[in-house]
């Protein structure tokens, strides 16, 4: 049992993405499929973003242009500091997954756990899978039919304007543009996707750790003990359970301070893309087909803040509740010693562990209420603006 064999979507999203973040413990060496594919993708997308910000620039007032690319921008902009933040810290994230290998247990309990934490998350991702590229595919591949009715076409027909040398194009140019901007924008989605189930995925693990030592310490003090021996089995129990916990919260912290980057971007790219979104459905009012787009690709985002903020949620709680099942138990008949043992654990209890940006911003249940709030304060002033 280790970090990459417990949840297969986030192994496959991670090398389909060609984002090949960190699965093991150890450094492996890139082989030439997985650098060709890495590359490929990169390229294509670095294509795909200049190309449309070239077209924007070039061929679109500020408004239309604003309209169009807006969400895409911030996304793209996410999509490269959080890559870039990543690959710096891979040598970090590999000390934590051997480190939460090392603590990784083959028990019934722990598995239990880990399919009651892990299982929801994977179907709210596959959700947020399905809405993001929908509405990608949907956006990008509109104009295509134009090619049964007409000869030759502009930047300007692509939904997505971008410059392609050589203008006025013909079918087959202007369908393989198509099929190009079908591609970048659905890897686009799907390497932010990537990084999202990552985290996501790193911090359920850290969640069913800490329910993990829950039950242990339950389970410890559940037998009424009656001899010395008993009450020696207890506390070697209790003692384990505090090991584990405190490596726990070590990694936690560790972590935590790798991700601030992403909880912040998170924050605030979600804040302006709701808003982007909202403005843009507007906008496009009377072209029903672009308003659904738009209100699909709207609900992919909200989901995506949802799974992230359910997460950080869980953990929050998880990490401030690991006594709360023992504490019903019969750790106030035991001797001195085990109540000694149970007060530490009942002591770094409160050492809250949550998703922060520098103590800024939290990314928690209540966040996702206030990001909407000002996703439409920035959305009326938008209006007012217009």
């Amino acid at each position: 049992m280790d970090f990459r064999s417990l949840n297969k979507y986030n192994v496959l999203a991670n090398a389909v993405s060609g984002n090949f973040l960190p699965i093991m413990g150890e450094k492996t060496k890139f082989h030439f499929p997985s650098t060709f594919w890495g590359t490929f993708v990169w390229i294509v997308e670095l294509t795909y973003i200049t190309s449309w910000i070239i077209g924007n620039a070039r061929y679109n007032p500020p408004a239309v242009a604003f309209q169009e690319a807006s969400a895409s921008w911030i996304l793209a902009v996410e999509l490269i500091i959080l890559t870039i933040h990543l690959n710096v810290h891979r040598g970090d994230l590999r000390d934590l997954i051997r480190r939460l290998n090392d603590i990784l247990v083959e028990s019934d309990d722990f598995k239990q756990c880990l399919s009651e934490n892990v299982n929801p998350n994977v179907t709210y991702l596959k959700m947020y899978t399905v809405m993001a590229f929908g509405s990608t595919v949907l956006w990008a591949v509109t104009p295509i039919f134009q090619v049964f009715s007409r000869d030759q076409f502009t930047y300007g027909d692509w939904t997505m304007t971008a410059y392609v040398p050589g203008e006025p194009f013909g079918p087959t140019t202007f369908a393989c543009g198509v099929l190009f901007q079908v591609f970048g924008g659905c890897y686009l989605v799907l390497k932010k996707l990537s990084i999202d189930i990552y985290i996501s995925y790193f911090v359920t693990l850290l969640t069913t750790q800490y329910k993990y030592v829950r039950g242990q310490m339950a389970k410890a003090l559940h037998t009424e003990i009656e001899t010395e021996r008993d009450e020696q089995s207890v506390i070697d129990a209790l003692k384990k359970c505090v090991k584990h916990h405190c490596a726990v919260i070590q990694i936690a912290r560790d972590f935590m301070k790798i991700v601030a980057v992403n909880v912040g971007l998170t924050y605030i790219g979600s804040i302006l893309r709701f808003c982007f979104v909202s403005f843009a459905v507007v906008a496009f009012r009377g072209y029903y087909v672009y308003q659904f787009v738009f209100f699909l690709y709207g609900m992919g985002v909200f989901v995506q803040v949802f799974i992230l903020c359910l997460a950080a949620q869980q953990l929050l709680d998880a990490s401030t509740t690991v006594t709360e099942d023992a504490f019903h138990e019969n750790w106030h008949k035991s001797n001195k010693t085990v109540k000694k043992v149970f007060y530490t654990i009942e002591l770094s209890s409160h050492i809250q562990c949550k998703l922060t940006a520098y103590r800024t911003v939290d990314l928690i249940i209540p966040t996702l209420a206030v990001i909407m709030n000002k996703a439409y304060s920035v959305f009326l002033l938008l209006q007012e603006m217009d």
